[in-house]
């Protein structure tokens, strides 16, 4: 397989992999080796948003880092409609094909739920936990606002015609101006150089309020996670995710937690503050007992 656009070295500095599935396939990064770590992403990112958290890692760690169907270099299976479910179902399926033992699992945004939907099914494989700015219920708020008028006929036809979602949302989350370069521009929007290849943005903006019930099912399962060390990493400039109830959220939802609030932080903290996202991802380890 080859990569669909180009992307600097100098940032993205990383062999790809394929993972077949059904009759596309998934694109990965497999970086390092020891403790295993899997990094989830959300809308519109790719493995790219881990760039840095990567680099940092690889010394220490096998860091994995996969592509949903429509963003990054993986490509889409016929039939394939974007929702949760199916990107919860291929990354089961791509997890389970490498068999991973003591998971280090990382998630923000969509990430989330998608990577949940795994995790619930295979606890023993499951070490620890290190997310941010996410979610796993009904949307409340600006949340909720937002996916109405994003994930509706407005939102679609901004997407689709005008790459709106990457090309102004985003940006206007992130505050880290280090990395609102043009290079790193660039690297979000090349994903998705025509309408169609923009569809799956929209969707995942549509899901956050037709997903509820499949948000709801992971979450009735969350239990068999409740003993795992997790890091929750909060961006508090975030205008969807960053509030104080979405913090007590995860904190009742994983009681062996270590809540780390970062004000300077917006949605994408991998972008605003890398270094504390290793930071806590090391010190999610730690607390498992993995050696590195």
């Amino acid at each position: 397989m080859e990569r669909k656009f180009v992307v600097p070295e100098s940032l993205y500095p990383f062999q790809s992999h394929w993972h077949p599935y059904q009759d596309g396939c998934i694109h990965y990064l497999d970086e390092g080796s020891g403790p295993v770590v899997v990094c989830l992403h959300g809308n519109p990112t790719w493995s790219f948003l881990y760039r840095n958290i990567i680099k940092d890692l690889r010394s220490d760690f096998r860091v994995i880092v996969p592509d949903y169907p429509g963003f990054g270099f993986s490509v889409v299976p016929s039939g394939y409609g974007f929702s949760i479910a199916e990107h919860a179902a291929a990354i089961e399926d791509f997890l389970n094909a490498l068999d991973l033992k003591k998971v280090i699992l990382v998630v923000q945004d969509w990430g989330g739920p998608i990577g949940f939907s795994w995790a619930v099914r295979h606890p023993e494989r499951v070490a620890a936990i290190a997310l941010a700015n996410t979610l796993l219920a009904s949307p409340k708020g600006s949340l909720r606002l937002l996916a109405k008028v994003i994930g509706g006929f407005v939102g679609r036809w901004l997407i689709l015609n005008k790459n709106y979602f990457v090309k102004k949302l985003m940006p206007s989350v992130i505050e880290n101006s280090e990395n609102k370069t043009e290079e790193i521009r660039k690297a979000y929007i090349q994903q998705f150089p025509t309408k169609e290849s923009r569809f799956p943005i929209w969707m995942f903006t549509r899901q956050v309020l037709e997903a509820s019930s499949y948000l709801d099912e992971i979450r009735s399962h969350m239990q068999v996670l409740q003993d795992k060390p997790a890091e929750l990493l909060f961006g508090t400039k975030d205008p969807a995710l960053g509030y104080e109830r979405d913090i007590t959220f995860w904190e009742n939802l994983l009681p062996n937690h270590h809540t780390v609030r970062l004000p300077h932080a917006n949605h994408y903290v991998q972008e605003d503050d890398p270094t504390a996202f290793v930071e806590a991802i090391k010190r999610a380890a730690q607390r498992a007992g993995i050696v590195f």
